[in-house]
């Protein structure tokens, strides 16, 4: 046998034979004992599992899994059986140990996730103390209250807060500035207040209202607001019928005033011509009083 090729035949056979290798690049102190579609740099780099690439001094040092990506010193360090992670940063994912489908991206992101899956930590130290599934952080610290916070499992996101109430897909901290704001059809909008039929309330049981509650009739308390709070759309519907029928209060009261400027007008022609009679028969008294 040609010399050559059986140095090529020695160089593949025995690292199947005698650890489970192939299709493995490596380089390294003490890399990778036991893998195959692989590839490993840096001292330790490495264990077991297939379709790996880790690069970096002790990346990847004990795992078995594989679909693993780990970029850097000490990253994914502790994985033993989390699959397809993808850890790029030094000591990205440290402690991770069978978290699967994770990307960490940033020195020391997810650095104390053990267990938890499928997480995205964008930054330095990113989601550094998080342990939970399914949550993204896009932070350049270790902030437990990241600039963006996300459950992938319940589709929801904060800014600036990990606090967001059931129902809600968006929770923003603090105060919020937008040059437009649009708010989809809302249902029972109050056009229905100008239809024939529709029953305007009674201005002196508005007033009622007014001095008994204190507030208008179907409008949340000062008290109310500070507590809950209150949905646009929904306040907007209503304040819009009251200013609906406010606009119905102000026709019906101005279709009276301009009757009542009509028999004034009426009135004051009536008086001028009265008037003028007046003065023609104080004239011919007059006139009567000259002759006798």
């Amino acid at each position: 046998m040609d010399s050559k090729l059986f140095k090529v035949l020695i160089a593949f056979i025995l690292p199947i034979l005698f650890y489970g290798q192939y299709g493995i690049t490596y380089y390294g102190y003490n890399v990778a004992t036991a893998s195959y579609n692989s590839s490993y740099f840096g001292e330790d780099a490495g264990s077991y599992g297939y379709s790996n690439s880790f690069f970096g001094n002790r990346s990847g040092d004990v795992n078995y899994a594989s679909g693993g990506t780990f970029v850097g010193a000490n990253s994914g360090q502790n994985n033993t059986n989390g699959y397809d992670n993808t850890f790029i940063g030094r000591t990205s994912g440290y402690y991770n140990t069978t978290g699967e489908r994770n990307v960490f991206l940033g020195s020391s992101a997810g650095y104390n996730n053990l267990t938890g899956s499928n997480s995205i930590f964008i930054g330095f130290k990113a989601g550094y103390s998080e342990t939970a599934s399914n949550r993204l952080y896009i932070e350049n610290s270790d902030s437990p209250t990241p600039l963006v916070y996300g459950k992938f499992d319940t589709d929801q996101i904060g800014l600036n807060t990990t606090n967001i109430p059931t129902g809600y897909t968006l929770a923003v901290k603090d105060k919020i500035i937008t040059e437009e704001l649009k708010i989809r059809t809302y249902a029972n909008w109050p056009d229905y207040v100008f239809e024939n039929g529709y029953q305007m309330p009674d201005l002196s049981e508005v007033e009622k209202y007014i001095q008994a509650k204190g507030h208008l009739k179907d409008i949340p308390t000062a008290e109310e607001v500070r507590k809950n709070g209150f949905l646009i759309g929904d306040m907007n519907t209503r304040l819009l019928k009251k200013i609906e029928e406010l606009t119905l209060y102000t026709i019906a009261q101005q279709k009276a005033l301009e009757e009542q400027k009509q028999k004034n007008w009426n009135l004051e022609k009536k008086y001028k011509e009265l008037e003028k009679r007046l003065g023609s028969l104080e004239e011919s008294i007059k006139n009567l009083t000259i002759k006798k």
